[in-house]
């Protein structure tokens, strides 16, 4: 009787430890990824995204890290697709980014990268 309870606190355990990370978020954060990054992705995988507001006017500073590496994908200035102003920081929550040059935001909104223009 011992060996099953043992048997499910442990079950129990594993599910509420799967539970708390996102869906498909690695384990471990890779070095070389800063603390401040926020992990965003789905069950293929995902990307470590950090933004602040730029040097520039309008314009956030971001970048994006692999979720396994750690390596830093892209680096530069964003804004808002189509509006052409930085996103505020309630509008920075990360959904996942193509490193391509577009980061997508909750809501559908996506910072597009300044220095490198996304092909459409």
């Amino acid at each position: 009787m011992r060996c099953v309870w043992h048997c499910l606190i442990i079950i129990f355990g594993t599910i509420v430890l799967a539970c708390c990370r996102p869906a498909g978020s690695p384990s471990k954060r890779p070095a070389g990824v800063p603390n401040w990054a926020t992990w965003a992705g789905g069950q293929d995988g995902g990307a470590y995204i950090a933004c602040e507001a730029g040097p520039k006017p309008n314009v956030d500073r971001c970048g994006v890290w692999t979720d396994y590496t750690g390596r830093l994908v892209e680096q530069g200035d964003y804004q808002l697709l189509g509006e052409g102003r930085a996103a505020t920081k309630s509008e920075l929550v990360f959904e996942g980014a193509d490193f391509g040059g577009w980061i997508f935001l909750k809501g559908g909104r996506v910072l597009d990268s300044t220095d490198h223009r996304h092909p459409r």
